[in-house]
């Protein structure tokens, strides 16, 4: 099975898919083409059990209490992150948890969840995880834990360092745990400038 981003350029091929099934989370921007993501919000379903958490480029009190009121989970001020890069780092996650996962009992699980003013992912897969004697390294650039993870097994050793400096770049951090089986990856990004 596995986890899986995928990127609507249209509010209706997003609204088309998310009534197709199989998505657990729903990240939708207010500011969208064709119509605002008020609008995506009001047409998803109420009895839908798909979480939605929406984002406004604004960040006013108002942009919050209406997008509550049509149905969304939370509101988070948009603004304050890179997109391009959180996606990135979101991809490299659920890459590197859908490769080292493979074959595990479990698929690779994605949580979202705000904590303050800290939007928190952590993304953990259920395979046979890393030695708690390389944890602290796993983030630095082109290491691998072991010889058997070569550039045709996949990767250079880039993508735990990449998502350390997006969080850096955010104000925030990213932290690796044994999550015994398997690798936790947690990564808090403020929300506030």
């Amino acid at each position: 099975m596995g986890a899986r981003l995928t990127q609507a350029t249209r509010p209706s091929d997003g609204l088309a898919w998310l009534r197709g099934g199989g998505y657990d989370a729903v990240i939708l921007d207010e500011m969208l083409p064709e119509m605002d993501g008020f609008e995506v919000c009001r047409a998803i379903p109420r009895d839908s059990d798909v979480p939605v958490i929406m984002l406004t480029a604004r960040g006013e009190v108002m942009d919050r209490v209406v997008g509550l009121a049509l149905g969304a989970n939370d509101c988070l001020p948009g603004a304050l992150v890179d997109r391009a890069r959180v996606r990135l780092l979101l991809r490299n996650l659920l890459d590197n948890a859908l490769r080292h996962g493979a074959g595990a009992y479990r698929s690779p699980e994605l949580m979202l969840s705000r904590v303050a003013d800290v939007l928190v992912i952590e993304v953990r897969d259920h395979g046979p995880g890393v030695p708690g004697e390389q944890l602290a390294r796993l983030a630095q650039a082109f290491y691998r834990p072991d010889s058997a993870r070569t550039r045709a097994a996949g990767g250079v050793g880039l993508g735990l360092y990449l998502c350390r400096l997006v969080a850096q770049a955010h104000g925030g951090r990213l932290a690796l745990s044994d999550a015994q089986p398997g690798l936790r990856v947690r990564v808090e990004l403020p929300l506030t400038a």
